[in-house]
């Protein structure tokens, strides 16, 4: 057979054909993908309801009908998820339903505040090399309790960072993994928290900073019990007690049978295969002085403090599948008879990556922090051209130290983070409701921080 000469005319006109055909096809198998953009402006966060301000009443029900009324109590997330601008968004159902209810401050522990009291006038922040500010002369306590004029951002960040927390504990990990296709799996993990300095813990009467602290102040581990295929992976991080000196961050990997190092660069590296980045083991979720940290106000906020605590008495447990929504159009969002919103008071601040840094996964987070606790309560992380790309939500439970003081503990949350690029997330909670166990609740073995705490006890794993 003779063949047809093609002309480069044809050529260029079949390839562009192709890749429009292509792209449609695309469109058609994710139709996500042709969804607008959120980009970042502060005027966005500016906008929101200020402190003080007049807030919705007790029992007010928020969903799709009226959100707009409410949308100033509503991160700017949420109010994307309501806009239905993104893959992710609120459906009509009751269970996407925002109940509020009064808000209750929880208080910090009483040797914490008497630490702040002792110790804060000590503080001053000093430049660091690396173009942000040091926290000098921290001891215990809050650094910053009443934080203001132009480095008012990083005096925040620096109370989150510092924000009352135990000795040790212990938390099993249900986060389920959820695909562009709403495909789900599950992985259990155990986590572990040791603060070894700049200690506050009425429980176990240890002093400031443990012996064993060796230079860092906290001591991180995660384990992963299941699936099978993944089990004993178990990860170690390690914070120096110098704000600029950068985390270390070890690996045991089962099929190599041996720990590994990994890049002290590695800020955007996945951990354990979830959504979470190596920044997020941060209690403030990144290193501040390689940012520029600046203020955008504080602002009255729709979050929850007071996830519904698990009841003995009513005989059974509360696994993520029942608390959460699951499927389209969102998975993830808590039940309102699991959470209620209460309007709470929030500083606002945008953490912006220092040329310091080098290359970074994020242009723009910004956290919404609880003015009374200093915890997170969620963030939105924009990529590197400033298209929201990570809206991470934490639903906090009230936890009891060992004397009965209630407190916000780091490790007793539910949440999600969704990743509205790829349309995939994670939901995050604890296993089967049980709560995390403080101090003495721990097994004597797993107490002891200045073997668990470290990397030398990785060569133990599968031993």
């Amino acid at each position: 057979m003779k063949a047809t000469a093609v002309s480069p005319r044809q050529l260029t006109v079949a390839r562009l054909l192709s890749v429009a055909l292509t792209a449609l096809a695309l469109l058609a198998a994710f139709p996500d993908a042709a969804k607008a953009d959120v980009t970042y402006t502060e005027e966005a966060y500016r906008a929101l309801a200020e402190a003080g301000s007049d807030v919705p009443a007790p029992g007010t029900v928020i969903n799709n009908s009226n959100w707009k009324i409410y949308r100033k109590y509503l991160t700017i997330g949420y109010q994307a998820f309501h806009q239905k601008s993104l893959p992710f968004y609120f459906g009509d159902g009751t269970e996407f339903n925002m109940v509020v209810t009064n808000y209750v401050p929880v208080p910090m522990p009483k040797i914490f505040v008497q630490h702040t009291e002792q110790y804060a006038g000590r503080v001053r922040l000093e430049p660091s090399s690396h173009g942000g500010w040091l926290a000098a002369n921290y001891v215990a306590g809050l650094p910053f309790p009443k934080p203001s004029g132009p480095m008012a951002g990083v005096e925040i960040a620096y109370d989150a960072l510092y924000r009352f927390s135990p000795y040790a504990y212990e938390s099993w990990v249900d986060t389920h993994s959820i695909d562009r296709y709403r495909n789900e799996s599950s992985t259990l993990f155990n986590s572990y928290f040791y603060r070894v300095m700049h200690l506050s813990d009425p429980d176990l009467g240890y002093p400031l900073n443990l012996p064993i602290a060796k230079g860092y102040w906290l001591l991180n581990r995660y384990e992963v019990v299941n699936p099978e295929q993944s089990k004993y992976t178990t990860q170690v991080v390690n914070f120096p007690d110098r704000q600029d000196t950068l985390p270390e961050n070890y690996v045991f990997l089962p099929s190599l049978r041996r720990s590994i190092r990994l890049s002290n660069a590695a800020h955007c590296a996945p951990i354990l295969g979830t959504e979470f980045i190596n920044d997020d083991s941060f209690p403030v979720k990144f290193q501040i002085p390689f940012f520029d940290v600046k203020l955008l106000g504080k602002k009255t906020i729709l979050a929850v403090d007071h996830v519904r605590q698990l009841n003995a008495k009513e005989g059974k447990t509360f696994p993520i599948n029942e608390m959460y929504t699951h499927g389209d159009p969102l998975p993830g969002f808590m039940k309102p008879e699991y959470a209620k919103w209460e309007p709470m008071p929030v500083y606002v601040i945008d953490a912006k990556p220092l040329p310091s840094l080098g290359g970074y996964c994020y242009s723009h987070r910004v956290f919404y922090i609880n003015a009374d606790s200093y915890n997170i309560l969620a963030d939105e992380a924009y990529d590197v051209s400033g298209r929201l790309w990570k809206f991470n939500v934490y639903n906090w439970r009230i936890s009891s130290l060992n004397d009965g003081e209630p407190f916000i503990s780091t490790a007793d949350y539910y949440g999600g983070i969704y990743d509205v690029q790829n349309a995939h997330m994670n939901m995050t909670g604890s296993w089967h409701g049980a709560p995390a166990r403080i101090d003495k609740e721990l097994d004597a073995g797993r107490l002891n921080a200045g073997v668990y705490g470290f990397p030398g006890s990785l060569s133990q794993v599968m031993r």
